[in-house]
């Protein structure tokens, strides 16, 4: 591993910890904060010495911070699959992974094609269980509060090579979850409709153009959006450890990216259509505007080559390799005419360069809303400088299209922001981020009051060991 910038030191296998008190560190805790966050990323990213291949290849490791009367307490768990038991009694990886071919054997992989779920993506709340989510899989259930491992979860209806993806969306007002997943071969794009419990009611599948990588799906107002982006995977290479998924892929601007659009209570696919070439991992929301058309926002990536380089680099402390090119996912609008199956236009939002791990208000999911929460570069900086990673919270205003951002320091790097609404105005509240400090060489959770955005954090909170860089996260109230 090359530990060159100074967020590298997070790249340490993490340690996990039991539910104890955490330590304020400044200010206070609100004491109308009272609920969970949970977050959920990569906690490892090696084994026996063996670094793995990929970022998105990483144990899955979940956060549980509980806020409850001015205190907290936390605790940081691996999911503890079967598949990741194994390789710790092995003490090496031996799983078909993103950038790892099987170790297994050939004869095994023929007879029984496997690889790892690592669980290490987002999470979700449901009925008394919180679920580890990837899209390699179905999700993983854990205690929601000491977040000791469960097992994997079928939610009711998912059957063999059926995968749920880490990006469900929750309709505010019914409660109802929607997602999306595929099936590798012969190669089928799944839509799922649960019900607040969890369990999937209503599921549908439409043949695609072959495998390919779909990382989100958005809810916008009656329908469900997807988008298929032009990558394609050789399947049988990478069953048969001939090659990884990682050299397996291959982007072919070509092919254009598919829009899928589903009713979204029965999942009937309304209509789908192609359009100029382009990749995108998140969404920021939806709605279904007066006339009936859709509009959808989203980061928007030119070149999926770049970004996927990125990530891959990632684990291996390498990211200046093509943080010029890779980094520039830029806020995207675009408005579909569902009755006539085509893109209306489609145009870049505001004046922001950088714009990932986009959020909104949990209650405006689906519908028109204001601010759009993400990471972003620092202040007068279009892009990220080589080598670095995010160090700023952008907030979004889309009345006027005024970004407002809170830059961490030269030596804090964040993660995804998520927003904890207040009960007089759900885009008010309180910001929740996790932070790295690599002079302390530790994690913190900062508290941020939506009212005083641009000023210092109300609140630091220490963490007992180092989280590594996640992806997702969620707060529940109590």
């Amino acid at each position: 591993m090359q530990i060159g910038k100074n967020w590298t030191k997070a790249l340490k296998t993490a340690k996990e910890f039991k539910l104890q008190p955490l330590n304020i560190l400044e200010g206070k805790i609100p004491l109308d904060l009272n609920g969970s966050l949970c977050r959920n990323g990569p906690g490892r990213l090696e084994r026996g010495g063996e670094i793995y291949g990929h970022w998105f290849d990483g144990d899955g490791a979940v956060l549980g911070v509980h806020f409850r009367n001015g205190k907290a307490e936390g605790t940081y768990q691996y999911a503890k699959s079967k598949e990741f038991l194994e390789e710790e009694k092995a003490g090496k990886p031996i799983y078909l992974a993103i950038g790892k071919k099987s170790k297994r054997g050939l004869l095994n992989d023929l007879m029984n094609p496997a690889s790892k779920n690592p669980n290490n993506t987002s999470v979700l709340l449901v009925k008394n269980k919180l679920l580890a989510l990837c899209e390699g899989g179905w999700p993983f259930a854990m205690d929601p509060k000491t977040l000791d491992s469960i097992g994997p979860d079928n939610l009711g209806q998912l059957v063999a090579r059926e995968m749920y993806s880490a990006h469900p969306k929750v309709d505010p007002d019914t409660g109802e979850i929607f997602n999306h997943g595929q099936i590798p071969y012969p190669s089928a794009l799944c839509v799922y409709k649960s019900n607040k419990d969890g369990k999937i009611v209503k599921k549908n599948q439409i043949k695609i153009r072959g495998m390919t990588i779909i990382h989100d799906c958005v809810l916008a107002g009656k329908y469900l959006v997807v988008f298929n982006p032009p990558t394609k995977i050789n399947f049988w290479k990478m069953v048969l450890g001939i090659e990884a998924y990682n050299d397996c892929i291959q982007y072919d601007p070509q092919l254009g990216t598919e829009v899928y659009i589903f009713d979204r209570n029965d999942l009937s696919l309304v209509t789908k259509f192609t359009t100029e070439p382009f990749y995108s991992f998140h969404f920021v929301n939806g709605y279904e505007e007066k006339d009936g058309n859709i509009y959808v926002e989203f980061a928007k990536f030119e070149n999926f080559t770049d970004i996927w380089a990125y990530v891959r680099e990632f684990p291996l402390g390498n990211q200046g390799v093509c943080a010029k090119t890779a980094m520039k996912p830029r806020l995207t609008s675009m408005r579909i005419d569902p009755k006539q199956g085509k893109m209306i236009e489609m145009k870049n939002v505001g004046d922001e360069h950088l714009a990932e791990f986009p959020t909104v208000a949990d209650s405006l999911v689906g519908k028109n809303w204001r601010y759009s929460l993400y990471a972003t570069s620092p202040p007068q900086k279009k892009n990220l400088e080589v080598g670095e990673t995010f160090q700023t919270i952008g907030r979004l205003d889309r009345k006027n299209d005024k970004p407002q951002k809170f830059y961490c320091g030269p030596h804090c790097y964040i993660n995804e922001p998520l927003l904890v609404s207040s009960k007089e105005d759900p885009e008010e509240g309180y910001i929740l981020n996790l932070i790295f400090d690599s002079q302390k060489e530790a994690s913190e959770l900062w508290i941020h009051n939506t009212k005083s955005f641009e000023g210092e954090p109300i609140c630091k909170i220490g963490l007992p060991e180092i989280i590594p860089f996640g992806f997702h996260g969620r707060y529940y109230s109590a």
